[in-house]
């Protein structure tokens, strides 16, 4: 499997290669100010990665079937103290992550003008995905969500079919969920 952190942190150059990006006040977010960034949907810069993983085909698309999918939109801070904590976390993660069995597909997106890294995972089962959210690395990352959140962000699993791994469907459960906010 490719390097997956590298991946995610890299899915926008125009983010210093995923990066968040410092302001240049010493700290104020800038993006909560853009409308842009407050409307509902995906942000309008987004940069996904590429459908990836084991039950991807060659067309890039998912292979037919009945998958578990998990989402995520981590709402940056914009502080070299984030950036680099952020970069940190992925990394640990990202050693878990490409050997993780269950794994079956991914991609990352991040948007530099709202300063968000998105996740879209597509998971075997359920409890391939909780294996994964329940290692140290990822249970690290959640510890530290404090040092790269500034709030607002989210996480959401569903189950569904093939057709369903996409940016659009995973902003549109996320919305509807009432899954944790951190």
């Amino acid at each position: 499997m490719r390097n997956l952190a590298f991946l995610f942190l890299c899915a926008s150059a125009s983010m210093g290669c995923g990066a968040p990006m410092p302001s240049s006040d010493g700290g104020a977010d800038a993006s909560v100010e853009d409308p842009a960034c407050a409307a509902p949907g995906l942000e309008p810069d987004l940069r996904p990665s590429p459908l990836m993983g084991a039950a991807v085909g060659a067309n890039g698309a998912l292979e037919e079937g009945q998958y578990v999918f998990s989402t995520t939109a981590l709402r940056l801070k914009s502080t070299p103290a984030a950036g680099q904590r952020f970069m940190q976390a992925m990394g640990e993660i990202n050693a878990e992550l490409a050997t993780q069995p269950g794994l079956l597909a991914y991609s990352f997106a991040t948007s530099a003008r709202c300063n968000v890294a998105r996740t879209l995972t597509v998971w075997r089962d359920e409890a391939s995905m909780y294996a994964f959210s329940t290692g140290a690395a990822h249970r690290a990352a959640v510890r530290a969500v404090g040092e790269m959140s500034r709030g607002g962000s989210r996480v959401t699993h569903w189950n569904g079919a093939a057709s369903e791994a996409n940016w659009p469907r995973a902003q549109e459960v996320l919305a509807a969920s009432a899954g944790p906010t951190y």
